[in-house]
């Protein structure tokens, strides 16, 4: 039985070893299909982009605190800092605390 149990258990990881290093098959891409005629009565679409309806305020206040691990004068950290000043810039009410 012991005996019979590890072979199983050799058998069921060998098995994975093998499925995990299977290779992808190829997919095909379907062919381009000709775009639906456009109904000139129907309702027109609301841009995606417009503003929103409501009187809401999309004001963002209070404080958020970035930790990162970038090295200092690393292409990254000098993105990084970018994002950081242009969402400061946007935001002029909220606080943003990088801490490296």
């Amino acid at each position: 039985m012991k005996r019979f149990l590890s072979f199983l258990l050799v058998s069921t990881m060998l098995l994975g070893i093998l499925a995990a290093c299977g290779g992808t098959t190829a997919t095909t891409v379907p062919a381009a299909t000709t775009a639906p005629a456009t109904d000139a009565t129907a309702a027109p679409v609301a841009d995606a982009t417009a503003a929103p309806a409501t009187g809401a305020s999309t004001e963002v206040t209070g404080e958020v605190t970035l930790w990162h691990a970038y090295g200092t004068g690393s292409a990254e950290e000098a993105t990084i800092a970018k994002l950081i000043a242009n969402a400061q810039a946007a935001n002029p009410n909220a606080t943003i605390n990088v801490l490296q």
